[in-house]
């Protein structure tokens, strides 16, 4: 932890997860997010099995891990965007602040997002589908 930066700085570094059914939808959402700099970078995981309740039933589905880091001002603008995209009627989207960060990893993601642009100005997007992939 020698020279981290703390999440107090003015530009604090933000993952953002949720889950998808698969990794066409999960790649899709990630290189969208990467192509517009609202992120700095995009992973994704696969299979991971989710057990939950749903609609009285217990369920257990495969599905896929997306996480993105971003800085906190664009938030918003990330969150939005995956909801606008996701499949599922109730999304698991979830953040958290980044307690610390590797300088280097820092600074590398500050240049790699565009976070001059206001996140709450609306923009026209098209929903991801399997043809815009």
């Amino acid at each position: 932890m020698k020279d981290s930066i703390p999440s107090t700085d003015s530009q604090p570094l933000v993952e953002i997860s949720t889950t998808l059914p698969d990794d066409v939808v999960a790649d899709g959402i990630a290189k969208f997010l990467v192509r517009h700099r609202w992120v700095a970078c995009a992973q994704v995981s696969c299979p991971i099995t989710s057990t939950y309740h749903w609609q009285g039933d217990l369920e257990q589905s495969t599905e896929c891990r997306l996480v993105v880091k971003t800085l906190a001002p664009l938030m918003p603008r990330v969150v939005e965007a995956i909801r606008e995209r996701h499949p599922y009627s109730v999304p698991e989207i979830t953040a958290r602040s980044v307690e610390w960060v590797d300088p280097a990893y820092l600074q590398w993601a500050r240049e790699s997002v565009d976070w001059t642009c206001d996140p709450t100005e609306p923009r026209s997007v098209d929903r991801i589908t399997h043809s815009t992939l």
